[in-house]
């Protein structure tokens, strides 16, 4: 069985971005994914639906009956209080004015149960100067998380900056369908450093289907170029110790360039590479404050696809003491819990330790944090249904007494 440690780690991790390269799927196929992946084993690892502000009104006629509320719930509309509304994202597409008016007519409108519950409480947008992160704001309502992309070539501090003291979020992309759309490691480290340096959170983006940094196929085209993808592993545990260490550039590049999924191990009290160790109340802080989210265009790819997505590699990183020992005939490391599919193999997550559902649940109606801010006990702010922040959750089962920090 996995550890608290790496169930804290990806809990709520993948915003979920179907409509966008390299899967690319149609509206009616990507909502019918995302319904599926939100009512499945591994929904506690779901975010965010991400849509463009220009499709929000094809999103509601191809999900209005997958949401929850009178359709959803076969007219059962007591459990509309039990199914927790859509969380989407809307990728800004048009001039900002216009995609916040379609963004309020979609939550109106999804504001009643009878056309399926469900609200943009995110938006997302490319910065092309730093000035233009003060004139965006002036328009963002506050109780709207925006992340905004920032380049990663180049200095970022500028960009940075403009974000920091703004309950602004940053964005950074991490690779795309060519491999010259993959920025180095020293690049991401850079951002990564100066975010922590302002204290300012941010989401990633593209390129990061699979835990560990390996050479991969970049799209799902027979003729598909090949290129070193980052890993959702290598990035997050970067996260970690930067949030929690004060990590040197050196070190971080290191965590991102780390080929061998053995030297990351987890257990219940925190994570450890090579040598360097972070606490798992550290690994709660820094999803909640620090390293929101990913946007991926593959929820199965990431969480439970075949060996080459992350099978192997990950049950040498799920166990306690260290990797499995390799079976006979080179099977290295293949899962043996539940969840085995045809072959012997199962999702890395397979038995991977999460939240009761009723644990997961939010019966209050307080008020959302604004833009991401979450402090103990709220709401994770990141995921889109509603259930107490990771961190919260880890004191409650440690007895464990709250501590104050800064919520950013």
């Amino acid at each position: 069985m996995a550890s608290r440690a790496l169930s804290t780690l990806v809990t709520g991790l993948f915003d979920y971005a179907g409509l966008y390269p390299p899967a690319k799927l149609a509206m009616q196929a990507a909502a019918e994914h995302y319904a599926r992946a939100r009512m499945g084993e591994h929904d506690w690892m779901l975010g965010r639906l991400v849509c463009p502000a220009s499709k929000l009104h094809k999103l509601s006629e191809a999900a209005a009956v997958l949401m929850p509320g009178t359709h959803a719930t076969s007219g059962y509309r007591e459990h509309a209080d039990v199914l927790d509304p859509w969380s989407i994202s809307a990728v800004i597409d048009v001039e900002l004015e216009e995609a916040i008016e379609l963004i309020d007519a979609f939550d109106e409108h999804h504001g009643d149960e009878d056309h399926g519950l469900a609200r943009v409480d995110a938006i997302e947008l490319r910065a092309p100067t730093p000035g233009f992160i003060d004139e965006a704001l002036e328009l963002i309502p506050d109780d709207m998380t925006p992340y905004f992309e920032v380049p990663a070539e180049g200095d970022c501090r500028g960009f940075i900056a403009a974000l920091a003291g703004n309950e602004a979020s940053g964005k950074i992309r991490c690779g795309g369908v060519t491999p010259d759309a993959i920025p180095p490691s020293a690049e991401i480290a850079e951002f990564l450093l100066a975010c922590r340096g302002a204290g300012v959170p941010f989401k990633a983006t593209a390129g990061l289907h699979h835990p560990i940094r390996a050479e991969q196929r970049l799209t799902y085209e027979e003729s598909s170029p090949r290129g070193t993808m980052h890993g959702f592993v290598n990035l997050f545990m970067a996260c970690a110790f930067v949030r929690a260490r004060e990590a040197s550039r050196e070190m971080v590049i290191d965590v991102l360039e780390e080929r061998d999924a053995g030297a990351f191990r987890f257990d219940e009290s925190g994570a450890a590479w090579r040598g360097h160790r972070v606490d798992i109340v550290d690994i709660a802080r820094m999803r909640e404050t620090f390293a929101i989210s990913i946007g991926s265009c593959s929820f199965d790819e990431p969480v439970g696809g075949p060996a080459e997505a992350g099978v192997v590699v990950m049950c040498s990183v799920q166990v306690r003491d260290g990797p499995l020992p390799a079976r006979p005939g080179g099977a290295a490391g293949r899962c043996q819990g539940r969840g085995a599919a045809a072959g012997g193999t199962s999702p890395w997550c397979a038995g991977m330790t999460h939240p009761a559902p009723e644990e997961r649940r939010d019966s209050s109606n307080s008020p959302r944090p604004l833009r991401g801010r979450v402090t103990p006990g709220d709401t994770y702010q990141g995921l889109g249904r509603k259930r107490p922040a990771p961190l919260a959750t880890i004191r409650r089962s440690s007895g464990a007494k709250p501590s104050h920090f800064n919520g950013r």
